[in-house]
């Protein structure tokens, strides 16, 4: 197998199919520079944000979190997500993103909650978390036959080196 993670496996990018990271946002705030933080491309593909508004609620946070975990099959994958939203809509997104080995970066106010250990890290402002998982994403990634396959477990990782800390368990 070309890609490197046995346990999380990689977000795969076929030839030709942008880069993807999702925002999460309270209604309140603005994309609070993700989109403008982002280049437009890196390694000849596009760098596209998606962004999901869940307000408060642990219902719209979850069915964000499993819209940004399903991998559609004529679609590229998530590479990671950065939310600023309130606590209760925090705990269901570090949890289902957890399952499937996405990097979640909590930003902003306030402090996180206690998530499952793992793929929830905290330490960045949104733009600056944005610019990490595109740096450590692009190093940690091997081409594989056109395709770039970043490893979920190995982009956390590079991520804890960056210096965001996991967020603590409960």
């Amino acid at each position: 197998a070309a890609c490197p993670d046995p346990e999380y496996g990689c977000a795969a990018f076929e030839p030709g199919e942008p880069l993807q990271i999702a925002a999460v946002l309270s209604s309140g705030h603005g994309d609070l520079g993700v989109s403008a933080s982002v280049p437009a491309s890196v390694l000849g593909r596009s760098v596209r944000v998606l962004t999901f508004r869940v307000g408060c609620s642990a219902e719209e946070a979850s069915q964000a979190a499993r819209d940004i975990a399903t991998d559609p099959p004529d679609a590229p994958p998530v590479l990671a997500a950065i939310a600023v939203t309130c606590s209760a809509a925090q705990l269901p997104l570090a949890q289902i993103l957890d399952d499937s080995g996405i990097s979640l970066l909590l930003a902003g106010d306030p402090a996180p909650p206690p998530a499952p250990a793992g793929f929830a890290l905290e330490g960045l402002e949104p733009a600056a978390a944005a610019a990490a998982v595109l740096e450590v994403a692009l190093r940690e990634a091997v081409e594989h036959e056109g395709a770039l396959l970043v490893p979920r477990t190995g982009l956390r990782d590079g991520l804890l080196a960056e210096g965001l800390a996991p967020v603590p368990p409960a």
